[in-house]
């Protein structure tokens, strides 16, 4: 067991129930690595968490089935916390990328999910469409639509940004 001041090096991927979960894309396989009580963000996809493990789970039985392939390509683990970096195809063969951090209990159930991707666009593809196949179940406010985009923008905000000092690029400072 790593303590919490000890970090394992980046290793390919070994945490073998998330994984074999992800590839057997079924809800009940997803709900064997769960805490009762595990809480899931994916703030690219939806805009408040989810929480409890049949919730979770049942989410995500859908959804995987939405990947077309998927493979975790590096791993780190600091004490309870483990890092997975992945790349998946959706779509047609649209590309995405991303981390998944997740936190297990004493019981080695994992009790908080987290999930980021990119690109955003995709990300928000990905979001509109399990609002249209989960939205009857979660409520339609949980996933992001091209409406509720729109509302966003229309609230407003600044309208001047601040001044950067320095000139910069899309590459960063010069």
């Amino acid at each position: 067991m790593t303590t919490a001041n000890e970090t394992s090096t980046d290793t390919e991927p070994t945490e073998s129930d998330y994984a074999a979960a992800w590839a057997a894309r079924a809800q009940e396989e997803f709900a064997k690595t769960f805490a009762e009580d595990i809480v899931f963000e994916v703030p690219m996809v939806m805009t408040r968490p989810v929480h409890g493990r049949d919730a979770v789970s049942y989410l995500l039985g859908i959804v995987s089935k939405v990947y077309e392939s998927q493979r975790f390509t590096h791993q780190a683990t600091n004490g309870s916390r483990t890092y997975m970096d992945w790349e998946l195809t959706v779509f047609g063969g649209e590309v995405m990328r991303g981390v998944t951090a997740f936190t297990r209990g004493d019981d080695g159930k994992i009790t908080h999910l987290a999930v980021y991707h990119r690109p955003m666009l995709t990300g928000l593809r990905m979001s509109h469409y399990a609002g249209r196949v989960l939205g009857e179940k979660f409520g339609h406010d949980l996933f992001y639509s091209p409406e509720a985009v729109q509302a966003e923008i229309d609230k407003g905000g600044p309208t001047e940004l601040p001044q950067v000092p320095g000139p910069l690029s899309a590459r960063g400072p010069r």
